[in-house]
């Protein structure tokens, strides 16, 4: 599955890791690192880089966080958004390119891609 979907991915200009980050961000809008950090299952630091990145590339913006000054909230930017939405339709090649049996794994691979739906075992619509 992960080799599907990098490969897709990779065809609209991001690797899957970003993509699922972004994919985060779309939907609970800004986070601080430290909460996007705990809902990948890493240390804050350890997405240090890859948020720089993102930063980089114009895809994500750091903004003052009114509730705590030592932290930054995290947001999808104009061209983020522009990419998460251009990047959706390539996940429905992934999932598409899974075999029959593999609709339960599609169905959860589905239910984590903000976006997507099943609508039969082997068509998910963004």
């Amino acid at each position: 599955m992960e080799s599907h979907l990098s490969a897709s991915l990779q065809e609209a200009g991001v690797i899957s890791g970003d993509f699922a980050l972004l994919s985060l961000l779309a939907i609970e809008g800004q986070l601080t690192r430290a909460v996007l950090a705990r809902l990948v299952g890493v240390a804050p630091s350890a997405l240090g880089p890859r948020l720089n990145a993102l930063t980089e590339r114009g895809w994500v913006e750091r903004r003052a966080n009114p509730a705590n000054s030592r932290s930054w909230l995290l947001q999808l930017t104009p061209a983020g958004w522009a990419l998460y939405h251009a990047a959706l339709p390539h996940t429905n090649v992934a999932f598409d390119s899974l075999r029959d049996g593999d609709v339960d794994l599609v169905s959860l691979a589905a239910s984590f891609t903000p976006g997507c739906r099943v609508r039969n075992p082997r068509t998910i619509s963004a």
